[in-house]
């Protein structure tokens, strides 16, 4: 504001839209500014609806088609229009932090993003009793297509394997496994700093309501994503990345792939431990000890008699704690296999499950099938590996667990060496194990993954150019 002027200006992507419909945008955000000062009481649901704005006799209508998809998409809040999406609405304006939202608009263009997904998603358990993945959220986005998912979750349809995290415009794709968690939302960011011509596919669990994930065992897991890569892309060179359990299931697809005769051109392994890396001696009896001296600095200022009755406290607080977190850790390892066997039991044997193996968590799964799996022959070539450096305060005070794997292990490689034929290229990035995907830390893995696509690219028309001219 200047003199009594607004001035508007608006920052887009130039591979989504044209100069002229951005003009278009800012001419149909002044009519509204207009209409509301006209109209200070009045509702946005009450408005006249956007009219096209003259243009130019040149546009075709390919263009044509564009202004109208923007006028319709940028109209005054469509309104819910039953109980569910209602409630749907009320938790979309709790998390994203806004007083209105209509069933047509987008989570990610409201300022939704991963972390905040992972609130809403906890909210939606909580109202509707129902555990759905985040990447659900990147093929039904709005309130409208999310209400559908709840409805066709009640009839347990198995879930697409894999999905677009950005479309690209027909050069060779890379495929995300998912991590842990079974999630490939986290890849959004990732997929958006590649080059717009660069597909990005995220590869989730085969699952559906009620079960999370439907394999119990690496090997089925890996055939299972095979099968549906190959259905997008039938031959290579393939781009294979993940994070955490999805680095270990990446590097098996990559394995697999060059048996059955297909050229890997990439291995992105995102902080991910190989299944036999070893982990750090002491690391736990470390924390503990950190705890123990925390309880001495923090009794310092303290009388001396009051002083050795707060450690007392203090240390008969933390044995105790210890005791019953070990006691329960036990109780839960042994009820965890007895549920894990019978859960593949069911699944090999085609039974119908009881409700006590419904939604067995992806990791609780994924963990049991590492402890089984161990590689037969070793990747020919390399793998790039990212390693977090640095955990970050944004996610104190939550589940996610951001320690670098880097201070968990003693390979600085993660074990991933022993793996490969021509060694592995480790980039080390800002943050931890989660906060490396999120912004800015993750534009630095985007450059080094694009620049390694496009030289293999190169590579690729080099070698089948010289082969051209060999056979001539």
């Amino acid at each position: 504001e200047k003199d009594g002027q607004l001035t508007a200006a608006m920052q887009y992507k130039t591979d989504l839209f044209r100069p002229e419909s951005v003009v278009i945008l800012l001419k149909q955000y002044q009519k509204l500014l207009k209409q509301l000062v006209a109209n200070p009481d009045v509702k946005l649901s009450e408005l006249d609806t956007f009219k096209p704005v003259e243009t130019s006799s040149k546009y075709t209508e390919g263009d044509r088609a564009e202004e109208s998809f923007i006028n319709n998409s940028h109209q005054a809040y469509v309104e819910p229009r039953n109980h569910q999406e209602q409630q749907l609405a009320q938790l979309w304006e709790k998390v994203l932090g806004i007083e209105s939202v209509g069933i047509h608009d987008n989570f990610f263009e409201l300022g939704g993003h991963s972390l905040l997904a992972v609130s809403l998603f906890h909210e939606l358990e909580q109202c509707f009793g129902k555990h759905l993945p985040l990447s659900i959220l990147i093929t039904a986005p709005t309130i409208a297509q999310l209400a559908e998912q709840l409805d066709q979750s009640e009839h347990s349809k198995v879930r697409e394997v894999v999905i677009p995290l950005k479309k690209g415009t027909g050069k060779p794709p890379i495929f995300m496994v998912h991590d842990g968690d079974g999630e490939t939302l986290l890849y959004r960011w990732l997929a958006n700093h590649l080059d717009a011509d660069v597909p990005v596919y995220g590869v989730q669990p085969y699952s559906c309501d009620k079960h999370p994930i439907l394999h119990t065992r690496i090997e089925e897991m890996v055939a299972y994503y095979i099968e549906k890569i190959r259905a997008v892309q039938p031959e290579g060179p393939y781009f294979l990345g993940g994070m955490c359990a999805g680095g270990v299931l990446a590097f098996e697809i990559a394995r697999q792939l060059q048996l059955q005769g297909q050229t890997v051109g990439m291995v992105a392994i995102i902080d991910a431990a190989d299944v036999e890396a070893e982990k750090k001696g002491g690391y736990i009896a470390s924390q503990r000890r950190d705890s123990f001296s925390k309880v001495f600095r923090d009794s310092k200022q303290l009388p001396v008699h009051q002083r050795i009755l707060f450690i007392l406290n203090q240390v008969r607080k933390k044995v105790t704690n210890l005791v019953f977190y070990e006691i329960q850790k036990r109780y839960k390892t042994t009820r965890d296999r007895l549920q894990l066997k019978l859960f593949r039991y069911c699944l090999d044997k085609q039974l119908s499950m009881p409700q006590w193996l419904h939604n067995i968590p992806v990791r609780t799964i994924l963990v049991w099938a590492q402890e089984e799996y161990i590689p037969d022959s070793a990747l020919e070539g390399e793998v790039l590996l990212f390693r977090a450096t640095q955990k970050s305060p944004i996610f104190d005070g939550t589940l996610i667990d951001d320690t670098p794997y880097t201070e968990l292990y003693s390979d600085p490689l993660l074990g991933w060496g022993q793996r490969v034929t021509s060694g592995v290229k480790a980039y080390d990035i800002p943050g931890g194990h989660s906060s490396m995907l999120q912004e800015p830390n993750v534009e630095i893995m985007a450059t080094i993954i694009q620049t390694y696509w496009d030289n293999v690219q190169t590579s690729t028309v080099v070698k089948l150019n010289s082969t051209i001219q060999n056979v001539a």
